[in-house]
């Protein structure tokens, strides 16, 4: 497993856990800082592989046939869609193991599976089959017949608690459609769990699946391949062969009962008229096998059993995750704040902030960026005063020695200082002309009326001293200008 991190659509994908022909599969959260306590099961298509059109048609059979069963022994699909050009699937995510890493598991400690806990397992699966091949399309109540096609150890999922799952329909056969998923010559399935049927080529039915779910049960029984070869087509003469290939169980598993050696043997019928007709059928056959042995038997052993087989795992595994989920909500909070941050604020900082091209670039300095603020000149603190009306309307800068907040303006930009304790804020004002346009204008409109009250020799004989020397009376003195007190006394003008 390999750590990812990254967002997938409304989906955050945590880590790598597999892989296999075309497709990947991730474990993955919901992309909301809500979504942490739901781990889900992420299957896409690689990228580069969304032009290969046989995989293609196999990945949305796998979506209509999964995406309407609901069953206790099948992965449950949730979601299906297409993001950055890879098709996926969102499904349910099993905590445990593979059948298949069970089987290697009790092969490096030298056992078997135990007789009863096997038998168990395979009546699950028998079960869920037995739903899908006599599942009804909710619509027409018309019989789809759909056939697995490729149970196996790698297919069965068992969790911790025991629970027993079939995943991967991806090549189940459906008979609206059965012409478009299988051509002339082409086999679907791994060799060695083939049916006869399906290796000359016949119509498929669920007696097709119960022919590989006896391969596998078998294999539990025995701990080893009912059908190894040195190559493909050495595997699939032993099943063709498979009345005189196939041992009984007992013969390599001395605890394994008569009774289950005749159920074996009689699922593994090359004849698919001689075998059992349908999986239910299995099903009860093997439950009832199970209580008429142990009549105190519990599902709850078959979690004891894989748990002690994982027991080191299973704890290095739940910190991991814990770990992984810890990240990913730390992440998806910033992203959450960072969003949070743009509303209110002009569409051009909501685009650049959105896009994150420097994130450690201050909010003022991002400010300027987007709207290609010039020559600001920040004002002194003590003089100006912002009176906030509507604190919504402004936003927090962060970061140290903030002297100046800047308001943002298509047409113009001005720089204010707020005189609030510990924050500073940017605000958004409209104004429809500059501080500078009307200090000039005002500057023009007393010259022009200097000019005619007065004559210029007056001026330049300096007949307003008042407005350069200190008048008489007492006054209050602030930063070397005078506030007078009294009314100063001055000559009156000549008149022109």
């Amino acid at each position: 497993m390999s750590e990812v991190l990254k967002k997938f659509g409304r989906y955050f994908l945590l880590d790598h856990i597999a892989q296999g022909g075309m497709a990947e599969i991730f474990r993955a959260r919901f992309a909301s800082v809500e979504g942490a306590g739901r781990i889900i099961v992420i299957k896409r298509i690689q990228t580069g592989y969304g032009a290969n059109t046989d995989f293609l048609n196999m990945f949305k059979s796998e979506i209509k046939v999964t995406m309407s069963l609901n069953h206790s022994n099948i992965v449950q699909v949730y979601d299906f869609g297409e993001e950055q050009g890879q098709p996926y699937i969102a499904m349910e995510f099993v905590d445990g193991k593979s059948l298949r890493q069970c089987l290697a598991r009790t092969a490096e400690t030298r056992q078997f599976f135990p007789i009863e806990l096997s038998a168990y397992i395979i009546g699950q699966i028998a079960q869920g089959l037995g739903y899908a091949h006599s599942f009804k399309d909710k619509l027409t109540g018309q019989s789809l017949n759909i056939v697995h096609r490729d149970i196996s150890p790698q297919n069965i999922l068992i969790s911790y608690d025991g629970t027993v799952k079939i995943i991967d329909f991806g090549i189940a056969k459906v008979a609206t459609r059965a012409a478009e998923l299988t051509r002339a010559g082409v086999i679907k399935g791994k060799p060695s769990y083939l049916s006869p049927e399906q290796i000359n080529g016949d119509t498929l039915d669920g007696r097709s699946d119960v022919f590989g779910l006896g391969i596998v049960f078998w294999e539990l029984l025995t701990g080893k391949k009912l059908f190894a070869g040195e190559n493909d087509l050495a595997v699939l003469k032993l099943i063709e062969n498979c009345n005189t290939s196939v041992r009984s169980p007992s013969t390599l598993n001395p605890d394994v009962p008569k009774e289950l050696d005749y159920i074996v043997l009689k699922v593994l019928a090359k004849q698919a008229d001689k075998r059992y007709q349908t999986a239910d059928e299995l099903a009860r056959t093997l439950t009832k096998y199970i209580f008429t042995k142990n009549s105190d038997f519990n599902s709850k052993e078959l979690s004891y059993f894989i748990k002690g087989l994982f027991k080191n795992e299973i704890v290095e595994d739940r910190k991991n995750i814990q770990k992984l989920n810890e990240k990913a909500q730390k992440l998806l909070e910033i992203d959450f704040i960072q969003k949070e941050s743009t509303v209110g604020l002009p569409k051009e900082v909501q685009a650049y902030k959105t896009k994150k091209e420097d994130t450690n670039v201050s909010s003022v300095e991002q400010s300027t960026k987007v709207t290609s603020l010039r020559n600001i000149e920040p004002l002194d603190a003590a003089k100006i005063v912002v009176e906030i009306e509507n604190t919504s309307a402004f936003k927090t800068i962060s970061g140290a020695d903030r002297q100046s907040a800047i308001a943002l303006d298509k047409k113009e930009t001005r720089t204010h200082t707020a005189t609030i304790p510990k924050q500073k804020y940017i605000r958004t004002e409209h104004k429809k002309s500059s501080f500078s346009k009307f200090i000039f204008g005002g500057l023009v409109i007393a010259a022009v009326v200097f000019s005619i009250f007065y004559s210029p020799e007056e001026i330049l004989n300096q007949k307003f001293d008042f407005f350069l020397n200190k008048p008489k009376g007492e006054g209050v003195v602030s930063q070397n200008i005078v506030v007078p007190t009294t009314e100063p006394t001055r000559e009156p003008a000549n008149k022109i």
